[in-house]
């Protein structure tokens, strides 16, 4: 006789983020490929390393977004680019993944149709403002000094 062991499934997905908006960092972006039954596409993966953490795990929470491989200036790759890097990219310029990730952004996070969370927009990252340097201190003068200017000034005074 042999012992039945209980399987154990556990339905995976990942941490899932609410809807909004969330300070994030670009941690990898790759292409990859899939076969959507009409032929073979390949698409372009962005994720983005969040602050948030994910309660059942302790682990920091990561969303992917995705896009094609278009860069074109009305295409989301242009737009994630261009929050990415801080200023809007010229015709012919290149950027490779190393010069990317590791950037912060602000992503906003939607929930798609099946109830995931993913990444629908990618903007700069809120601007700091300067800190201001601390107003001077007043500085008393020294006792001593204070009285010799007023007896200084008492002699010199023709009443």
């Amino acid at each position: 006789m042999t012992e039945t062991q209980e399987l154990t499934m556990t339905i995976g997905g990942g941490a899932s983020l609410e809807p909004g908006t969330y300070e994030a960092t670009l941690t990898a972006l790759e292409d990859f490929h899939y076969d959507d039954g009409e032929g073979e596409k390949t698409l372009r993966r962005w994720t983005f390393g969040t602050d948030e953490v994910d309660a059942a795990t302790g682990d920091p929470i990561s969303i992917d977004g995705v896009s094609s491989l278009a860069t074109g200036p009305k295409s989301k790759a242009f737009a994630w680019l261009t929050a990415l890097i801080g200023r809007t990219p010229t015709t012919g310029e290149s950027f490779t993944p190393s010069t990317l990730v590791g950037r912060p952004c602000m992503v906003t996070v939607i929930l798609n149709d099946d109830g995931y969370s993913k990444v629908s927009a990618v903007v700069p990252p809120p601007k700091r403002k300067p800190v201001a340097a601390p107003a001077p201190a007043f500085v008393a003068a020294p006792a001593a000094a204070v009285e010799a200017t007023a007896e200084a000034a008492s002699t010199e005074l023709p009443f």
